[in-house]
C-alpha cells in the first residue's frame, strides 16, 4: 500500500512533488530530443507559481491549460 491508495484527494502538484522526492532522476516527459526529469518538472512548477499568484490564484483554486500537446508549455516563462 502506498500513499495514494490512503488518500484518495491528493492534488496533482502534491503527487509530482512525492515523485520528485522519491525519482528525482527520473525521467517523467519526452517530446522528440527533449527529455525532463521528476525534479526538472517540480521546478518548473515552482517557479510558475508566482505567475499564477501575480492573477490572483491562491493555493485551492484550479487551473486549466488548453493547449497543443507538447514540451514548450514546460518550457515557457509565464509573462503578466
Amino acid at each position: 500500500m502506498n500513499r495514494y491508495d490512503e488518500v484518495s484527494c491528493l492534488s496533482v502538484g502534491e503527487m509530482l512533488q512525492d515523485s520528485a522526492r522519491a525519482a528525482p532522476g527520473k525521467v517523467v516527459f519526452v517530446s522528440g530530443t527533449v527529455r525532463m526529469t521528476y525534479k526538472e518538472l517540480d521546478e518548473r512548477v515552482i517557479a510558475f507559481a508566482p505567475s499564477l499568484q501575480h492573477l490572483g490564484l491562491v493555493k485551492g483554486d484550479r487551473v486549466a491549460i488548453y493547449m497543443k500537446n507538447s514540451a514548450e508549455i514546460l518550457r515557457s516563462e509565464a509573462s503578466c
